[in-house]
């Protein structure tokens, strides 16, 4: 009889140790596999968020470059609460008056002005005024909050967080988009409102949320703003707590009741950073009774605020994606100690239950290297 007809017949002699001996060992080598898959998912997990965020400080370095050059004119005042038509409140303050198509041929043409932009931004439903002071006491309380300017954009978005979403009309022209980053670059699903694209709007993901303002809602869904019917075409995602409803600005007009050619604000881009003062002056000098705004200094220390957080938030990932490798890795390392004793202890218990055996097949002839053959292949 050869080795193996042997070694199988000694196996399937004692089925209920051997089933016993397969669970054992399937169950280890099963821990293992699972344990380093696993391992090999979180980090590669955690190595793409770190990914991401480095391409985020990438992205957020030229954001703030492109933004130094920005000059935004608002037909608001102030930090007040005033109620645009149509609108929930006002995000800016006391409402002037709409800036006119005829303002913004004007201010297209002072000099060093490279584009203007008319935009629609109007929150929707009843404010959370209790919510928000709550909040505005903690950004206080935590000693890391500057009133004035310096904060403005972090006030934007305590203030405008605490509605049901917020209408903003943009041109929808993919050229502007292209160059002025106007609509969501994220997109979830979908796709972005295209030239003369009416009746569609882009949601942000988290207002689709079973218990968001328009749960549920799906792309190719139709979605009732403000009374209107909307085709949902696009749903993003966004690092602010701003739930933005994109839309066309003509059908932003028409659901808040707005002349043709009026906008509540002018992004005003200018050829380079140097002239922005000087054009600030010009418009403020053309129109006195609007706000304008030079967002170089704003958004240099919003900039400089985010890529901090970004950095803590890298480091973090990457000690979590340290933490789990070690985890994991002592884990396996310990599984693997657990099934070489199993099979050391197998080992040494069947050599001792059948010493006679190794006797009886010493005595017929069989060497110590068959004999030892023969148990390692059982």
């Amino acid at each position: 009889m050869g080795l193996t007809n042997r070694a199988f017949r000694n196996v399937w002699r004692k089925k209920t140790r051997t089933l016993l001996v397969v669970i054992a060992l399937g169950f280890s080598v099963a821990a293992i596999i699972s344990v380093y898959t696993g391992v090999e998912a979180s980090t590669e997990n955690a190595q793409d968020m770190i990914e991401d965020y480095e391409q985020y400080l990438v992205e957020t370095g030229e954001l703030s470059e492109f933004q130094e050059r920005m000059i935004q004119v608002s037909s608001f005042r102030g930090f007040g609460g005033g109620r645009p038509p149509g609108g929930g409140g006002g995000q800016f303050g006391s409402q002037q008056s709409n800036i006119s198509s005829e303002v913004l041929e004007n201010i297209s043409s002072i000099d060093y002005v490279e584009e203007v932009i008319p935009l629609i931004e109007s929150p929707v439903g009843e404010m959370d005024f209790e919510a928000m002071r709550e909040e505005m006491r903690k950004l206080r309380e935590s000693g890391d909050f500057n009133r004035g300017e310096r904060d403005f954009e972090r006030m934007q978005e305590i203030r405008l967080s605490f509605y049901d979403y917020i209408i903003m009309g943009v041109p929808t022209n993919p050229t502007l988009d292209e160059t002025y980053l106007l609509l969501p670059e994220n997109i979830i699903e979908g796709e972005k409102i295209t030239d003369n694209d009416q009746s569609t709007v882009m949601l942000r993901g988290d207002l689709t949320f079973n218990d968001a303002f328009f749960a549920g809602a799906k792309v190719g869904d139709t979605i009732s703003v403000e009374g209107y019917d909307f085709t949902v075409v696009g749903i993003y995602s966004s690092d602010t707590n701003r739930n933005y409803v994109y839309m066309d600005l003509s059908d932003a007009r028409e659901v808040l009741g707005l002349k043709e050619g009026s906008s509540y604000t002018l992004n005003v881009y200018v050829d380079d950073k140097s002239v922005v003062d000087l054009v600030v002056y010009d418009i403020s000098e053309m129109y006195p009774d609007y706000g304008v705004t030079a967002y170089s200094d704003i958004y240099s220390l919003f900039s400089e605020r985010m890529e901090s957080e970004r950095e803590s938030e890298i480091s973090s990932l990457q000690n979590e994606k340290s933490g789990i490798e070690n985890q994991g890795y002592t884990i396996i390392f310990g599984l693997i100690i657990a099934v070489a004793l199993i099979v050391l202890f197998l080992m040494m218990y069947t050599v001792k239950e059948r010493t006679k055996e190794i006797g009886l097949m010493k005595a017929i002839g069989f060497t110590s290297k068959s004999v030892m053959s023969q148990f390692i292949l059982e």
